[in-house]
């Protein structure tokens, strides 16, 4: 580590410092204080707070209390007693860091108090920890530890011009989260159990505040300010709910980022995450097909067989191999007793086996939670579900939505009868082969004041978490496991999979509707391979306007993750069908939605797209409204505004030019375009493809240049049977003369047929006279 990182100092050895009432030693503030080439974070060992700032002093705070609330006493970090502070030097997998560590001794109920600050080489940001060591005086149990409480003007500065500054939220849910203004009146508060940023684009000034993990407490955060101060208020708890005494506890791990670009601060932050939980990303991910949008409760394993045959046949060269049954499979439609109804006669093990023969694999959905007062369990184990306080099982849906309808429980998970119960019901699922499992309806285990088997667990998110690992357990590591419902970032660590956004919903032109998932999808970007993998839902292209599937395909496309086709798919018209091929496989990389925190919805997203061959951007443009839009490209945002390009748009399989100042592209109503932009050459390149929304991302593999026999040459990826076209930008100083066809000015198209799964493909060209 080069020594200017962090400070002119050499921390050598940890550096230990003690202070009481009357120290031994002079104490320098700098003992107390870490710092890199973007920020410095300390603490105050005379006052007891900590406080953040950035080098420039654009932004900053200071005065930040810590405190533990045990029963109605708080204690906090600002009473009198002992400080000892300590440096550290370490890496990880993000690379080297600097901590600064605070242990407080003689406060009063707790045997020791440490507050901890880390800090990386050039990041805007600061990760910071709080744990106790409760003592046996204790006047009450754990109710929360305080990692941050900053208020009022003076301990505040962030920027400008509040009545332009923009809030984003992560709600927690599957919906809800996005950008917004921060005042929509004189004063206001915004809460989030996960992530806030506040950003004012006018001064390029952003404050991120986020909790890294939500495994052991319920986190909440709160900013809050006025129009004519400004931010006055930052507050990050954790709070516990906790009935018997404990001797140790640790808040969450708290990041707060400084960073100008809020975009940058949410990816930090992710990768943050990340480390923090170990999630269970995979090399691979899954392309399957769902059966909830095209049949409901109509589903029969004939349907599912029908359907499979298609994957089969068309899609199965794609990587697509798995076939989600949702619900409708299971018990009179009912939850809580996982076998097959009549619809299903020969049983689920059965069709996992005659899927097998097609080369596809089983997936289900189920609600593991949840238990019918028609279930079987109801009747036989009442006391394994969540009880209200006065001992009465809890009604968590009064009426559930299908027929025989009924009210809805859940299970106790603590209690043995229903751990048993997951454990046989999963059972038989992962006998029949089954390795992608969809759960849906969770996350009441969460609830606070009911009764558990077991009371000494702890309430909330804690609680849910066991509630999800328990399912984990029982279908190992090795299968997928997708959460369906809120809360969402509880259960990271745990699934592989979490639904980015809200159902999508079939293709019936619900442009409100739409708008807010495209916003919520957008919005989750950073989430992908960090805290798991997004899935955007399904794509259905069978059914709704042609514009409507367009939308549709970018979003899977974009958005990187999981795919889930949603169409009957022996029913789907030709024309429609072969937009499904353009979407797969997933490039698996989400874009960025490069307006986000200057339009709602956002209306750029860019996709970075890196080859061996090529580094180059896919932009998608989003037009929400009913007449056509002008939307301008923020070359700059690209790093593209000095080169020389050359682009093309997807849908409409022409030519952009994008040496327009400034570029904008007109996109249709309710509808998008997808440009590819490359920076230009002095010779022959690949410019597009109309074979993948990439176009070039996953099926062009291998493309060489050849300058000393003017060749331009590759190997094209497709399944057997389809076609396709590849076009080339060709400069005015060459001519093809093998190998390609003149498309338009400068573009040669080079058509392809897959007899295989590869083709290889060559276009020889030669100088025209004038540069000879």
């Amino acid at each position: 580590m080069q020594q200017a990182i962090f400070s002119t100092r050499a921390w050598a050895l940890a550096l230990l410092v003690i202070l009481g009432a009357a120290p031994l030693v002079a104490v320098s503030q700098e003992e107390f204080e870490i710092h890199n080439t973007r920020v410095r974070i300390s603490f105050d060992p005379d006052a007891g707070t900590w406080g953040m700032a950035a080098q420039d002093g654009s932004v900053r705070f200071s005065d930040a209390a810590v405190a533990v609330q045990l029963g109605g006493t708080s204690v906090k970090a600002s009473e009198h007693c002992r400080r000892i502070a300590r440096r550290q030097q370490g890496s990880d997998e993000l690379g080297e860091f600097i901590r600064l560590e605070v242990s407080h001794a003689g406060l009063p109920h707790l045997a020791e108090l440490v507050w901890s600050a880390t800090l990386r080489p050039s990041s805007a940001y600061a990760v910071l920890r709080v744990s106790a060591r409760i003592a046996p005086d204790a006047p009450g149990p754990l109710q929360s530890i305080q990692v941050a409480e900053v208020s009022g003007k003076p301990s505040l500065r962030f920027g400008k011009e509040p009545a332009e500054w923009t809030r984003f939220s992560d709600s927690g849910g599957q919906g809800g989260t996005g950008v917004s203004p921060f005042f929509t009146g004189e004063k206001a508060g915004h809460a989030s159990p996960a992530t806030l940023v506040v950003h004012d684009a006018g001064a390029r000034q952003s404050l991120l505040v986020g909790w890294l993990s939500w495994s052991g407490s319920n986190p909440a955060l709160r900013l809050a300010g006025s129009k004519q101060e400004g931010l006055q208020e930052i507050s990050a708890r954790c709070s516990y709910f906790i009935r018997d005494s404990v001797s140790e506890a640790a808040a969450e791990p708290l990041l707060i980022g400084f960073e100008p670009d809020p975009l940058a601060s949410l990816d930090e932050y992710a990768q943050e995450v990340r480390l923090a939980n170990h999630p269970p990303i995979r090399k691979d991910t899954v392309l399957g097909w769902l059966s909830w949008y095209c049949s409901r409760l109509q589903m029969t394993e004939q349907f599912v067989l029908d359907n499979a045959k298609v994957i089969s046949d068309r899609f199965r060269g794609y990587g697509v191999d798995t076939m989600q049954v949702d619900h409708g499979w299971e018990y009179r439609d009912i939850v809580g007793h996982w076998v097959a109804n009549d619809r299903f006669p020969h049983g689920m093990k059965w069709l996992g086996q005659e899927l097998e023969k097609l080369n596809v694999k089983l997936g289900i959905w189920m609600a593991a939670s949840r238990v019918s007062e028609f279930a079987p369990f109801y009747a036989e184990h009442p006391g394994a579900l969540i009880r209200k306080p006065d001992g009465s099982p809890w009604v968590f849906i009064e009426r559930w939505t299908w027929a025989p309808h009924g009210r809805v429980f859940n299970l106790d998970p603590t209690h043995p009868d229903a751990q048993r119960h997951y454990r046989q019901s999963l059972q038989g699922l992962m006998d029949a082969g089954c390795r992608y499992y969809k759960v849906d309806f969770i996350g009441s285990a969460g609830v606070t004041d009911g009764l558990f088997h077991d009371p000494r667990r702890p309430r909330g998110n804690p609680l849910v978490r066991y509630e999800m690992q328990q399912i984990r357990d029982a279908i190992g590591p090795d299968s997928w496991l997708r959460y369906c419902s809120s809360p969402t970032n509880v259960y990271c660590g745990i699934v592989n999979i979490g639904g980015a956004t809200m159902d999508i919903g079939n293709a019936s032109g619900s442009w409100d509707h739409l708008e807010k998932y495209h916003q919520q999808l957008g919005s989750c970007w950073y989430k992908h391979r960090t805290f798991w993998h997004n899935e955007p839902d399904a794509l259905i292209v069978g059914e709704g306007p042609e514009n409507e599937a367009r939308l549709r395909c970018a979003w899977l496309v974009l958005s990187g993750g999981v795919v889930a086709l949603g169409d009957n798919l022996p029913k789907v018209a030709p024309e429609r069908m072969a937009m499904v091929p353009k979407c797969l496989p997933p490039y698996d990389v989400a874009a960025r939605p490069l307006d986000l925190f200057e339009h709602v919805p956002s209306r750029v997203w860019d996709l970075r797209v890196r080859t061996p061959w090529d580094d180059y951007h896919v932009l998608g443009l989003f037009n929400f409204q009913e007449r056509e839009a002008e939307i301008a490209v923020p070359l700059d945002r690209l790093g593209l505004a000095a080169s020389r390009l050359v682009g093309w748009e997807f849908w409409t399989q022409s030519p952009v030019d994008p040496g327009s100042k400034p570029f904008s592209v007109k996109v249709p109503g309710r509808d998008c375009r997808i440009l590819v932009l490359r920076t230009a050459a002095d010779r022959p390149q690949v410019l597009a493809t109309d074979m993948h929304l990439t176009m070039g991302g996953v099926e062009l593999p291998e493309v060489k240049w050849d300058a000393a026999t003017g060749t331009l040459s590759g190997l094209a990826r497709r399944a057997p049977g389809e076609k396709g076209t590849i076009f080339l930008q060709v400069p005015p100083a060459y001519e093809v003369i093998e190998g390609g066809a003149k498309q338009a000015d400068c573009v040669v198209s080079v058509p392809l047929t897959f007899q295989d799964c590869e083709a290889a493909w060559t276009v020889r060209f030669k100088k025209g006279p004038a540069n000879e």
